[in-house]
């Protein structure tokens, strides 16, 4: 669900997502380990359609962003970026777990 414009998952309910863009960014993350600041890359992706709704509760279109820094994740994802792919799909992400031990699962649709 959208929370401020940014998907923010519950943990064993599925999001089905459709993105329209993406970017790459670094930014800063705190180490649990060293406690000290590193430079992590973020996959940030436009969210458009969100479980089959173009448009929220207010009847305005959706315009969110899905950020990921878990490699797991960003990982299953990838392959479908170059050439604009992951427009022709959508992405049902379920995460499960908590803390070090959440886990993604994700089911690739292809858009009728």
């Amino acid at each position: 669900m959208p929370l401020q414009n940014y998907v923010i998952f519950k943990s064993g309910v599925p999001e089905r997502l459709h993105f329209s863009n993406y970017t790459y960014e670094q930014v800063p993350v705190t180490s649990p380990e060293t406690g000290r600041a590193e430079m992590r890359n973020r996959l940030l992706l436009d969210v458009d359609e969100e479980n089959g709704r173009k448009t929220d509760e207010r009847g305005l279109p959706i315009i969110a962003k899905l950020s990921i820094l878990a490699e797991g994740l960003a990982d299953k994802i990838e392959p479908y970026l170059p050439g604009d792919a992951y427009k022709k799909f959508d992405f049902v992400i379920t995460q499960t777990g908590a803390g070090r031990q959440i886990r993604y699962s994700v089911q690739v649709i292809p858009r009728s």
